[in-house]
């Protein structure tokens, strides 16, 4: 794959040394192993194999590497002492042969040490490749390794070189200054994020425009919207006040932007409105509101995200609330869904305490509109499974059918479930549910605030495919780290332009039961329209934010996470095909669709969260 990278705040993750060399090829012969044929000198430039930083050198002008340093990235490194022969060649990542640390300088062009003549012939399968000696290790060319194991990529305008190897998944990173929303939202994914309980609002969101660039929308103590131009150089920002005092969800409509906001109905007042749908126009001026009130709700999005569909008639509002306290004084928490007619903006769907779709605890919620019927995937530790639920609903909020998608064990009620929902698409054959698992044989038991006898849990990665109409049912192990001492965060999902799917999440790692709550490790997958694993999961340096999402142009994904010193957006151009091979997999079949509906005296309700 052809990348670039662009970077608006200079930093440097590796040192790059310039060699001015005094010898040229015809004469290198004249000299005896050892002797000096030139200087390092100092330079600015960056290198890096597979996005992680490596330390090079400029020899004649040309970037160069240190063989010996060639083995965390997949590379075999084998001298022959009689042949005087150093070959690289294709291996499994190992630890280098040599910990080598940049040298300091003070200024650009600083001398820091020599470079000798060598009698060591070096190649990479079997090709020959220039090297020199800089005291005890053996430098190439950059551009000659890379044409032989890969690609190569200078970029002028941030000074970095990059090599990737064949069949790597690289990423472009773009950094910008962005003083508006710092510290605000979309900070990176933690631990903490991965292994939680419930879903949150989706603070933080990007869109592609028409023309080309970007625009963000995020949810601080405004509404704050920045455009910027393609290459990510910000054009503009303003913000827009909240209409009620809780932010729940944005959604870029066909024609229209959308955010729902809300607020709390502590005094239980019927009349009270506890949601407003606005709707803006596409450069955010407003155009409309719906209010909703009368829906039994005293807090609305509580422990739980908040879904937005549309189509042309419709639009479906799915997330959570707090109900009105009951005789015992508690407020269940259960799934709200909204839905909205478009010619007329309003509420077409009975808004009461059992609705027909009744789920509880509603603990992440997803939906899609597919024709003339709305399909949503919930997470429930209760009613009416517990687990990962898929639902098909008409435009009224008719129950059309219900099934499980993924069961979970445990008490009904019990908050850990040691899974969470991340994504829903539909494609022309099904729809797709992404999600990360526990593995169900490992728990002795579960309850409100951990999952009982595991220590740290390793979550596993899946796609659940469920096809349109019969409902048939298959699981996909994405990635498996069960044992290994990882476990993955949220996995979205994303449809690209060829009908294909990408899935993206965090990977973490842990040591003897202890966690490091932040990773720069994001792994992602091609999805086949069936939701298979098309190739192999990539691994990258990067990370994903904690409440934000991605978009996608084409075959491009683009996300943005905040950080102490600007905003940085992350790139990924997916290739049209893949040729790797792909992963362990696991297919399990389900029952046929249960398609009858609960009645008010079959419902099982569950207290306050």
């Amino acid at each position: 794959m052809e990348i670039s990278i662009k970077r608006f705040a200079k930093f440097i993750l590796g040192t790059t040394l310039s060699v001015s060399l005094f010898v040229s090829q015809s004469t290198a012969r004249a000299y005896n192993v050892g002797d000096v044929i030139g200087k390092i000198l100092s330079t600015d430039i960056a290198a890096y194999i597979n996005d992680s930083p490596v330390v090079s050198y400029n020899i004649a002008g040309r970037t160069a590497i240190v063989v010996q340093q060639l083995q965390p990235f997949g590379f075999e490194v084998l001298f022959d002492e009689a042949a005087r022969t150093l070959t690289v060649k294709e291996g499994a990542p190992s630890p280098a042969t040599a910990n080598i640390a940049a040298p300091s300088y003070n200024t650009v062009g600083d001398s820091v040490g020599d470079v000798y003549f060598t009698d060591i012939s070096t190649n990479f399968n079997g090709q020959p490749m220039e090297s020199f000696n800089i005291g005890g290790l053996t430098c190439v060319y950059a551009d000659d390794f890379a044409q032989k194991c890969g690609s190569y990529m200078w970029d002028e305008g941030s000074r970095t070189v990059k090599i990737n190897k064949h069949g790597y998944q690289s990423i472009v990173t773009s950094k910008t200054q962005s003083a508006r929303t710092l510290g605000a939202a979309a900070l990176g994914e933690s631990v903490t994020d991965a292994l939680r309980r419930w879903g949150a609002p989706q603070r933080s969101n990007i869109i592609a425009d028409d023309d080309g660039g970007y625009t963000a929308i995020e949810a601080a103590d405004y509404i704050n919207i920045e455009k910027y131009d393609a290459g990510f150089n910000l054009v503009k920002s303003f913000s827009i006040a909240y209409e009620l005092p809780i932010f729940g969800a944005f959604y870029s409509g066909k024609d229209f932007n959308y955010i729902v906001f809300g607020q709390e109905n502590l005094q239980m007042d019927n009349s009270r409105e506890v949601l407003r749908l606005v709707i803006y126009d596409k450069n955010f001026v407003k155009v409309s509101e719906v209010p909703i009130a009368n829906c039994k709700t005293t807090v609305p999005f509580d422990a739980t995200n908040c879904a937005i569909a549309e189509n042309d008639g419709y639009i479906v509002i799915h997330t959570g609330r707090s109900q009105y306290k009951d005789e015992n004084g508690q407020s269940p928490q259960t799934q709200l869904t909204v839905i909205i007619d478009k010619k007329t903006w309003s509420v077409v769907n009975m808004l009461g305490k059992y609705q027909p779709n009744h789920t509880s605890h509603a603990l992440n919620q997803f939906a899609v509109i597919d024709g003339n019927k709305i399909i949503t995937a919930d997470m429930s530790d209760a009613a009416p499974y517990r687990g990962a639920i898929l639902r098909a609903l008409d435009f009224s909020g008719n129950v059309l059918g219900t099934q499980s998608i993924f069961s979970v064990g445990g008490a009904g009620g019990a908050n850990c479930t040691g899974i969470m929902t991340g994504g829903m698409a539909k494609t022309d054959s099904g729809y797709i549910v992404t999600l990360n698992a526990l593995d169900p044989s490992l728990p002795t038991g579960y309850n409100s605030l951990y999952v009982e006898g595991v220590p740290y849990e390793n979550r596993d990665v899946y796609a659940l495919f469920i096809k349109k109409d019969t409902w048939e049912m298959k699981h996909t192990c994405l990635a498996r780290y069960t044992y290994t001492g990882k476990t993955a965060g949220r996995v979205q999902l994303a449809s690209l332009s060829d009908r294909r799917l990408a899935a993206l999440w965090q990977v973490f790692e842990n040591a003897e039961g202890t966690t490091n709550e932040y990773s720069e490790s994001v792994a992602y997958a091609i999805l086949s329209p069936e939701g298979e694993l098309e190739g192999n999961v990539h691994t990258m340096h990067a990370a994903l934010p904690s409440d934000g999402g991605l978009c996608v142009r084409g075959n491009k994904l683009v996300w943005y996470v905040n950080t102490e010193g600007g905003r940085t957006f992350y790139t990924i151009d997916v290739p049209q095909a893949s040729t790797a091979s792909p992963i362990e997999t696991k297919q399990e079949e389900n029952p046929k669709t249960n398609t009858e509906e609960k009645t008010d005296d079959k419902i099982q309700e569950v207290d306050g969260i």
